[in-house]
C-alpha cells in the first residue's frame, strides 16, 4: 500500500514554512514533494467537487513551478492532471525504504473540524507542525506579499492605508492568525502529543536547536 504522509506542516502563512521546508529537505532520513504546498486537504472537501486540473495549470506561469516541472516532469505530470483523491494523494509521496514523508502547505491551518477528522481517519500517527508568528507581524508580512512581494504589482507607496487595513480585517488573514482556533480544530482529532508547536522567532533566533527539537519529534537523527 501507497505511504500516506507522517507529518503535516500547517503553519501560520509568512511564518516562516518555506525556511522550514528548505531545512527538512536537506535530511537524509526525509522525503519531501517536489512541490510545496500541495493543499490537497481544502475545508468543504467532503463536499465540494474536486478544483479542476486547468486551474492547478495556471501555477505554471511561476518561474518556480516550471523549474521543478523540467526537474521532476512525471511527477508534477501526475500533480497536476491526476484525479484528487485519497489515493492520488497517496501516490504522491515516494520515500525511500529508511525514510519518512511529509509536506507543508500553511493553509491546512484554516481547515474546519469534518475536513481535519478525515485527514485523522486517512492518518491516525499523523505529526502537525504548527509555526506561528506574532499576529501583527504575519498579517503584515501577508499585506507586504500580497501586495509588493510574489506576484503583487505594486510597490509601498502606491498601497492605501485603506487597503492595508481592509486586507488585515479580511476573514482570511484573521482566521490565518487565530491560531487558537487551529489547535482547537486539530486537537478536536489529534493529541497533543502529536502536535508539535515552534515559534517564528526561534527561527531567527536558535534556528539549530529548533531543527534538532524538530528532528527528535519526527523521530530521525
Amino acid at each position: 500500500s501507497m505511504p500516506f504522509p507522517q507529518f503535516l506542516g500547517i503553519g501560520a502563512m509568512k511564518a516562516g514554512t518555506s525556511w522550514l521546508d528548505q531545512n527538512l529537505r536537506q535530511h537524509p532520513e526525509i522525503w519531501m514533494p517536489p512541490h510545496k504546498e500541495l493543499r490537497y486537504f481544502e475545508k468543504g472537501m467532503l463536499q465540494r467537487k474536486p478544483k479542476s486540473n486547468i486551474r492547478r495549470l495556471t501555477k505554471l506561469r511561476q518561474p518556480s513551478v516550471r523549474s521543478t516541472f523540467f526537474q521532476y516532469p512525471g511527477w508534477m505530470l501526475k500533480f497536476f492532471l491526476g484525479k484528487r483523491t485519497d489515493a492520488w494523494y497517496a501516490s504522491l509521496f515516494q520515500p525511500q525504504q529508511n525514510q519518512i514523508c511529509g509536506e507543508i502547505s500553511p493553509d491546512y491551518a484554516k481547515l474546519d473540524e469534518e475536513t481535519v477528522a478525515h485527514m485523522h481517519e486517512l492518518m491516525p500517527d499523523l505529526k502537525i507542525l504548527f509555526i506561528v508568528r506574532n499576529p501583527i507581524d504575519r498579517a503584515w508580512s501577508h499585506i507586504l506579499w500580497d501586495y509588493c512581494g510574489g506576484d503583487g504589482p505594486h510597490n509601498l507607496d502606491k498601497i492605501s492605508l485603506e487597503k492595508c487595513i481592509a486586507h488585515a480585517e479580511s476573514k482570511s488573514s484573521r482566521i490565518r492568525g487565530d491560531y487558537l482556533r487551529t489547535l482547537r480544530v486539530f486537537e478536536s482529532q489529534f493529541s497533543r502529543e502529536q502536535i508539535f508547536i515552534a515559534f517564528f522567532e526561534e527561527m531567527t533566533e536558535h534556528p539549530e536547536e529548533l531543527m534538532r527539537r524538530l528532528y527528535t519529534f519526527l523521530g530521525v537523527d
